[in-house]
């Protein structure tokens, strides 16, 4: 291979690993430690407040652990919101592109009656066709037999 390559592809990959280097502080470390110094400050904060009995600390401590749960919590509150609110815009939207839609499909509808009696019409007709003529038949039938259409129930 060409040094020169190499060279540039080993400056390529430093150049990432610097770049991963400096995201992983940026977005991860640097977030954790600086709530983990606002945790610390609340609590030196209630400690100096002179709060001295067990049941005020056991409430403090169960605000503490149950902060990131709420934090976390906010996301799909959030997100619901954001959802509905776009839900509503959609619905101020629609009915234009709905009633296009519907003059559409009216026309497709109307199309496919006409196509189907078009293509139904023929059937029934030698159907009215054949049935005349088996009633003609049997009329001729009953004729030549003497029948004068008297039924007998």
């Amino acid at each position: 291979m060409d040094p020169v390559a190499d060279l540039e592809m080993m400056r390529h990959r430093a150049d990432r690993r610097r770049a991963r280097r400096n995201s992983l502080w940026l977005h991860v470390l640097f977030p954790f430690f600086l709530g983990t110094l606002a945790v610390a400050a609340l609590v030196v904060w209630a400690g100096y407040s002179a709060i001295g009995d067990a049941s005020s600390w056991a409430d403090t401590s169960l605000t503490f652990l149950l902060l990131p749960l709420l934090m976390l919590c906010l996301l799909p509150l959030a997100l619901i919101v954001a959802l509905s609110y776009g839900l509503f815009r959609l619905f101020g939207w629609l009915p234009e592109p709905l009633d296009k839609l519907d003059h559409v499909l009216g026309q497709v509808t109307k199309g496919t009656r006409r196509v189907t009696s078009a293509a139904v019409q023929p059937l029934i007709q030698m159907k009215a066709i054949w049935a005349g003529f088996s009633a003609g038949v049997a009329r001729i039938g009953a004729t030549l037999r003497g029948d004068r259409g008297e039924r007998h129930d």
